[in-house]
């Protein structure tokens, strides 16, 4: 019997481009790293699972590292009623992943603010319906003009 996930992984709509802007070939991985790392226990401090210190980027409490010599991170917030909120982001290398924490600009942080926006009007998007949604833009991006 499998045991039920005890935190529910909420995702902004918005975040379905940025999955997009990832090559398919790792979005098994990082959806077996979310599914994994954050439906069960995303307040355990692990090897690739680590707290931030405040302030931290994105206004985030945790960062989720996944993928080849751990390329991508998702940075997640645990809200009061036991959801997940993730922020997925690909930096290219280690000068991508500085410019990317070091970088507040209004226009990412008014994504933020969408994205947070979203998700308390309800417009959150269910795991299983998520990954579809990757899946389908994927398959549109893919059509030849």
């Amino acid at each position: 019997m499998s045991r039920r996930p005890k935190f529910t992984v909420i995702f902004a709509p918005e975040t379905i481009d940025h999955l997009v802007a990832i090559e398919r070939k790792h979005h098994s991985l990082i959806k077996r790293a979310i599914d994994e790392q954050l439906s069960y226990t995303p307040e355990t401090e692990t090897r690739n699972r680590k707290p931030l210190e405040e302030p931290s980027p994105f206004a985030a409490g945790w960062e989720l590292r996944c993928g080849p010599r751990n390329r991508f991170r998702v940075f997640y917030q645990i809200t009061e009623n036991g959801k997940a909120i993730a922020v997925l982001l690909r930096p290219e290398n280690d000068d991508d992943l500085e410019r990317l924490i070091l970088a507040r600009t209004p226009r990412f942080q008014a994504l933020l603010d969408r994205s947070r926006e979203s998700i308390r009007a309800g417009k959150g998007v269910a795991r299983d319906a998520f990954w579809e949604a990757v899946e389908q833009s994927q398959r549109e991006s893919d059509q030849p003009d």
